[in-house]
């Protein structure tokens, strides 16, 4: 099974390649993702710089490069199929985010 384009996070996003049915469930990973790394940051109850913060960042900052390319898009080429995909991430990135930075 190939990586869809949506989870290639490297460089820059290949646009034309992003299929507007892979971009729920490819958010949805990143978010569990995030709420998963969330849970272990909470339970090791070390709040250093590297485990807390760069861990956080790091998931946070995944996200946002498979989410922007997709808002980017619902803004220049948007079709009903692609806003439905954006708006349905839309709220859960949102809560995913304000979750990381209710943290601090």
């Amino acid at each position: 099974m190939t990586t869809p384009a949506i989870e290639m996070v490297d460089g820059l996003p290949i646009f034309s390649a992003i299929e507007p049915a892979s971009i729920k469930p490819a958010i949805e990973k990143a978010i569990a993702a995030c709420k998963n790394e969330i849970e272990e940051v909470v339970a090791s109850k070390d709040y250093s710089y590297q485990n807390l913060v760069l861990r956080l960042e790091e998931v946070d900052d995944r996200l946002s490069k498979m989410f922007s390319p997709v808002s980017h898009m619902n803004s220049v080429v948007s079709s009903d199929e692609l806003r439905e995909a954006h708006d349905a991430c839309c709220r859960d990135s949102g809560k995913a985010k304000r979750a990381i930075v209710n943290l601090f």
